[in-house]
């Protein structure tokens, strides 16, 4: 998915996405949803038709890069990388930033 807000640079955010699996396929980015700062986003969805499903390869979780690996590779800072086994919801989505603005003393 891709998101259809602006990020502001210069301060600290809270970036999450959950995928539910509910349809997969060529249509699996309707089922990612995308947050920021503990709240859902407007996103529009990427689907792509030579998706098939999530499986239990050997290749590498990669955060803050695309698929080759070089190009638009994130530059700012980050914190707090959390990855699950579950489809997080949003209220799951609105602890977590509790608990980084307890953590890091934020106000997100």
């Amino acid at each position: 998915r891709t998101s259809n807000a602006a990020i502001t640079t210069g301060s600290w955010h809270l970036f999450g996405a959950t995928y539910s699996a509910a349809t997969g396929g060529a249509t699996a980015a309707n089922d990612i949803t995308l947050y920021q700062d503990g709240a859902v986003i407007a996103s529009t969805a990427t689907n792509v038709g030579t998706y098939v499903a999530m499986e239990p390869h050997v290749s590498p979780i990669e955060i803050g890069t695309d698929t080759a690996h070089t190009l638009r590779f994130f530059s700012g800072s980050m914190a707090f990388i959390c990855v699950t086994q579950r489809n997080l919801s949003a209220a799951d989505h609105a602890n977590f930033r509790v608990l980084i603005n307890n953590f890091y003393g934020l106000s997100l």
